[in-house]
């Protein structure tokens, strides 16, 4: 087992991790498969940019050939309650990323990270919001870009 560390003095996107990943040597084929793996319709979209003369591997979650923070139609901002019906939808609960990450086919030290990650984001969101565990709804954090972030990494 390879040991990494990760300073994130100024934060780390889902993005970013996947793209260190794959250049400290994780295949980008592993990371594929288990995007797809997901059946949530994502794929990775790797390559490379260069900020401000620092080149690193970028990779997009995508839905097809767009975006999957796009093609879920969340490009807008606005503030609601919880409990506030609205005419758009967003993410998923608790419970229903807790099944589709325990369906789909992964190594179980990988799922046992992904739902770690997702469970301590569970309990953050519940106690900010002062409310069950299990009662807990993501929004961004429930989209397909973010869990295949999650999941892929936890397989990296």
């Amino acid at each position: 087992m390879k040991i990494g560390y990760l300073e994130c003095f100024a934060g780390l996107s889902g993005d970013m991790m996947l793209g260190a990943l794959i250049a400290a040597g994780v295949p980008a084929q592993l990371l594929q498969e288990t995007a797809a793996r997901l059946e949530l319709g994502a794929n990775l979209r790797i390559g490379m940019v260069d900020r401000s003369g620092i080149k690193a591997v970028k990779v997009d979650v995508c839905v097809g050939d767009e975006l999957a923070e796009v093609a879920a139609g969340h490009s807008h901002s606005h503030e609601h309650s919880h409990d506030a019906g609205h005419g758009h939808s967003h993410g998923r609960n608790w419970k229903d990323i807790r099944g589709l990450i325990g369906a789909a086919p992964l190594d179980e030290s990988a799922r046992r990270l992904a739902l770690r990650t997702f469970g301590l984001l569970a309990e953050a969101e519940a106690k900010i919001h002062g409310m069950a565990v299990e009662e807990v709804h993501f929004h961004e954090v429930g989209n397909v870009d973010t869990i295949a972030d999650i999941v892929c990494s936890a397989v990296g």
